[in-house]
């Protein structure tokens, strides 16, 4: 019962975590890409 019931939780947890990641990623790495963008935009 248990064996199962992990079994069908282990892919939930592993695309949840997947997606988490990736938000929090996508959060942390762009923001400074744009700023930097803007930056090279703003200084030349």
């Amino acid at each position: 019962m248990s064996t199962s019931c992990s079994n069908n939780l282990l892919p939930f947890l592993m695309n949840a975590v997947f997606l988490f990641t990736f938000l929090v990623a996508q959060q942390v790495v762009m923001p400074p890409i744009l700023f930097i963008k803007l930056g090279i935009h703003i200084k030349f």
